[in-house]
């Protein structure tokens, strides 16, 4: 929305809902309860453009919004798939005409077999960020430009993953080794259960430089960005939990933590249309996993 020469808006807002994410339709005994669809997922979003002096030299913009992730389909489909009678087996050097040896899925079945088992969380959320920027940039003369901008995002619901069949060593706060100690659930090997309780932020000073190839034979490109990232992790899909008693040991630097980071790169024509070009990247070393 223009709403005078000098400042344009954008104004939006967003809507998601994934109903298909229950799990009523096969009963586990390992469920705590019903789990409910999480359909509060709105999502505004403001934009500004400023025009400081009404000559489209100076600017100065921000914004702030709400997006919504999605809840990986793997994570339900395998929850709907580990409800049915199954059996894990390993079978050595099988016979291409006989792999299970003559058995019978009745014959695995009836040997109790433990085996892995993946579980949702009943409050399962859609992971969720809540960001602001605000900003300005700046022509100066033909050629040159600078610009700088803060950037602030808080990240909530993120995925999880932790293995809750152990058995605690409630003096350490650690898992027991389930080969001596056993599980809570000895029908079962590991049971992974999926949540949605981590948290993650960004604070960054992101500035700029450029110098146009205007009546000229080259440009150059600068940037440097000052930054902080914290969180339990920056998995694009779930962090896994190291210590499932002592999930909050889990929230430190991310491995993209990079305090500094800059970039400069240049381009230039030369004799006969020959065009080179070349680009450096400096930066803060990064945290080790």
């Amino acid at each position: 929305w223009t709403l005078t020469p000098r400042v344009t808006l954008n104004v939006g807002v967003r809507y998601d809902l994934e109903p298909k994410v229950t799990n009523k339709d096969l009963p586990d005994p390992l469920d705590e309860g019903p789990r409910s669809i999480d359909a509060d997922n709105i999502a505004p979003r403001f934009g500004f453009a400023f025009d400081l002096a009404g000559e489209g030299r100076t600017v100065v913009r921000g914004g702030a919004g709400r997006y919504y992730g999605n809840i990986l389909l793997n994570i339900p489909m395998n929850e709907a798939r580990d409800r049915n009678v199954r059996v894990s087996a390993v079978v050595i050097n099988p016979s291409l005409t006989d792999p299970l040896g003559g058995k019978t899925l009745d014959d695995y079945l009836n040997q109790g077999l433990p085996r892995a088992r993946t579980l949702m969380d009943n409050e399962y959320d859609t992971p969720v960020q809540d960001q602001v920027s605000i900003g300005f940039a700046h022509q100066i003369g033909d050629r040159y430009s600078v610009q700088a901008d803060y950037v602030r995002t808080r990240g909530s619901h993120q995925q999880m993953s932790r293995n809750i069949n152990l058995f605690e060593n409630t003096a350490q706060n650690t898992p027991l080794d389930p080969s001596i100690n056993g599980r809570p659930h000895p029908e079962y090997l590991d049971i992974t259960k999926y949540e949605t309780w981590g948290e993650s932020k960004y604070d960054g000073l992101q500035m700029a430089f450029t110098r146009r190839r205007v009546n000229s034979w080259f440009q150059v490109d600068a940037t440097y960005t000052l930054s902080w990232a914290e969180g339990h992790t920056n998995a694009n899909r779930f962090g896994t939990v190291n210590n499932p008693f002592d999930p909050e040991d889990e929230y430190s630097y991310l491995t993209t933590d990079q305090r500094h980071r800059g970039s400069i790169n240049g381009v230039a024509v030369l004799p006969w249309n020959i065009t080179a070009s070349a680009i450096f990247f400096p930066g803060s070393p990064k945290p080790l996993d």
